[in-house]
């Protein structure tokens, strides 16, 4: 788990993203504009972020797993 959170407290876009979702669940444009990533940045961020085991893609709405949200627990006792 500790990898995991260093993996993603070295990037800022990650955290962004995982900022939205935490508060709800959203298709990658309105990630986009909430966080003024933009969109081909984001595409690789999110990418990274399913394959490992964070977030989930429903029907074009992202949502964070239930590793993610552990991940989560983790880095707000950072």
């Amino acid at each position: 788990m500790e990898e995991l959170i260093g993996h993603i407290t070295s990037n800022r876009s990650k955290i962004k993203v995982l900022e939205v979702l935490s508060r709800k669940s959203a298709d990658i444009r309105t990630i986009s504009k909430i966080t003024r990533i933009p969109l081909k940045i984001l595409e690789g961020v999110v990418k990274e972020l399913e394959a490992d085991g964070i977030l989930r893609d429903e029907d074009g709405e992202l949502k964070i797993t239930e590793r993610g949200l552990r991940v989560i627990a983790n880095l707000k006792g950072i």
